[in-house]
């Protein structure tokens, strides 16, 4: 077994990801460039002012998805991946050069009201009878299970468990 102890799905917590890439980087020999842009890949994107992570990192395990790390041999491969950033952006945008500090925050501002579903408080919505049902791919890099799970569990905070046992679901 490739990675032996690492068959369920990870919490994809730093600890958990700094040990998957360590296991890789010394299965694969990998320098440690390579080991870094790994755990940069799974750790996700992080705020270089605040230190703050900015959203998950590819899951482990969806390695074999073409998604999951960007194909950018290809022409259309950029404007396919990117487009939010385009928008926010402008045709201009330069991913290379993206500034996960203040590119991001000019991405949110742009686009949040029209994309973001982040409201934890969905109690009117269960009050009036509204079952939520969240299905998440455990090795879907393109929407990581990891940002939906924090969701679910601020939703869940809010509820009781009558609501929880009968209104909300949440299926990785």
């Amino acid at each position: 077994d490739f990675l032996g102890d690492f068959t369920a799905i990870p919490k994809g917590d730093s600890e958990t990801v700094s040990a998957f890439v360590n296991r890789v980087a010394e299965k694969l020999f990998l320098t440690k460039e390579q080991e870094a842009a790994l755990l940069a890949v799974y750790s996700g994107p992080v705020n270089p002012r605040t230190k703050e992570r900015i959203f998950a990192g590819i899951p482990i395990g969806s390695e074999m998805n073409n998604s999951a790390i960007a194909d950018i041999s290809t022409a259309w491969t950029l404007p396919a991946q990117f487009y939010p950033f385009y928008w926010a952006l402008g045709e201009e945008f330069d991913p290379f050069s993206f500034d996960f500090d203040k590119d991001f925050e000019r991405v949110q501002e742009v686009l949040s009201s029209e994309m973001d579903a982040t409201s934890d408080n969905l109690s009117s919505f269960f009050q009036h009878g509204g079952k939520l049902l969240m299905i998440a791919g455990g090795a879907d890099p393109l929407i990581p299970y990891l940002e939906t799970f924090k969701y679910c569990q601020k939703v869940a905070k809010r509820q009781d468990k009558a609501i929880l046992d009968h209104q909300f679901k949440f299926y990785i």
